[in-house]
């Protein structure tokens, strides 16, 4: 319990170390955990939330767990999901382009596909989206 304890405070006094009055907003705030960045789920991410879970080994819902996507052939990521014909045979792999494409027009790059998601159009949303689904490892 005492660890703990002494633990806990000197995380605390290392995020108060050396932060500036002006922060650079576009640099992580390196007092913070690399796992708390990464865990950090963005707003633009919450629409997926209704159809999609991003956590290690939480169940499918409408759509499959997207946890770990990244990398994976189109089909075939999530173990026990039952994705669309479409979706089986597109052959390609999720990279930030394709997933670009497909989060601005699903059926556009998948015919057939079960996400009746209509887009996102906005291009800076949806590279907030890819960002995260990157840290999803």
């Amino acid at each position: 319990m005492t660890k703990g304890i002494v633990l806990l405070g000197a995380f605390a006094l290392l995020a108060a170390c050396g932060k500036s009055e002006k922060a650079d907003e576009t640099a992580p705030d390196m007092a913070t955990p690399a796992a708390v960045i990464a865990s950090a789920r963005p707003a633009e991410f919450q629409p997926c939330t209704v159809c999609h879970t991003d956590k290690k080994g939480d169940p499918h819902r409408l759509g499959p767990n997207l946890f770990g996507i990244m990398g994976t052939k189109a089909g075939t990521h999530a173990a026990g999901f039952a994705y669309s014909p479409g979706m089986k045979e597109a052959g390609f792999n999720w990279d930030r382009a394709k997933l670009d494409a497909y989060l601005e027009m699903p059926a556009k790059v998948v015919p057939g596909t079960k996400m009746v998601y209509p887009g996102q159009k906005d291009p800076a949303k949806r590279k907030v989206i890819i960002d995260y689904l990157e840290t999803l490892r």
